[in-house]
């Protein structure tokens, strides 16, 4: 979702479509987000019936914040692996995404490090966008 929420500008349709999840959903999670003073939308000047999507200064600094946090979590757990055997674990957890139909593109920041050997994998299916379904 971080990737998502970095590309901003973009309409709260897209990002329900990269997410996968019902557009009502969307609406609720920006609701939050705009509470929390983290992300906020703004009038679409080519469409007026639509809502741009932007992240404040404030969700820029936590997102910063998070993936720092998530990239010194992750080195911590994968310490015992080397460069081949993370790159044999992505690809597993990929063939386990694509079997349950997981979106692609979700976790844009899951591709192999410096040094890994391995090539990401192809297009996912995207799973449903019923509500719930996330």
């Amino acid at each position: 979702m971080s990737g998502a929420l970095a590309s901003e500008g973009q309409s709260q349709q897209a990002l329900s479509l990269a997410l996968g999840i019902h557009r009502s959903a969307v609406v609720a999670l920006v609701d939050d987000l705009e509470q929390r003073g983290v992300a906020e939308r703004r009038r679409d000047p080519a469409d007026r019936r639509a809502y741009t999507l932007y992240l404040t200064p404030t969700g820029r600094e936590m997102l910063a914040d998070l993936q720092r946090i998530a990239e010194e979590h992750e080195a911590e757990l994968l310490t015992a692996l080397d460069a081949s055997d993370r790159s044999q674990l992505i690809s597993l957890l990929q063939r386990v995404a694509e079997s349950q139909g997981l979106v692609a593109g979700v976790h844009p920041n899951l591709e192999p490090h410096a040094g890994d050997d391995h090539a990401a994998g192809g297009p996912r299916s995207p799973r449903s966008t019923s509500p719930g379904a996330s």
